[in-house]
């Protein structure tokens, strides 16, 4: 299930997140790519067919605009990442009076040809 809100905070009640480095543009043009693209193989086949069909019952759902999206990726994707994040990521487990949780690095700001990035 994926939500989109599509309104935005009054900065006086709400402070942003720290920005992340911008895309390059050659990311962009890879996203924008044709269904062959490998980008776009672990998407359901039919999902991609559907993109008008998506749009208007997002723009029309209520009480805000949202749409539900089943069976996006093709089966055994979604698992196959899992598996690959627990045996590749490496985390530090931290623990306060609130949480337990495992912090990994900020995967967004990896620099191009970082070791880690590889």
């Amino acid at each position: 299930v994926v939500c989109l809100p599509t309104h935005r905070f009054n900065n006086a009640t709400m402070t942003s997140p720290a920005s992340k480095r911008p895309r390059t543009g050659s990311a962009d043009k890879e996203l924008s790519a044709s269904s062959s693209s490998s980008l776009l193989d672990p998407i359901t086949p039919s999902i991609l067919q559907k993109g008008e069909q998506l749009a208007t019952l997002y723009q029309k759902a209520s009480p805000y605009p949202h749409a539900v999206i089943d069976n996006f990726c093709v089966d055994g994707f979604l698992e196959s990442i899992l598996t690959e994040l627990k045996h590749n990521s490496k985390v530090k487990f931290k623990e306060t009076d609130l949480f337990r949780v495992y912090q990994s690095i900020d995967l967004g700001n990896l620099k191009d040809g970082s070791e880690l990035a590889a």
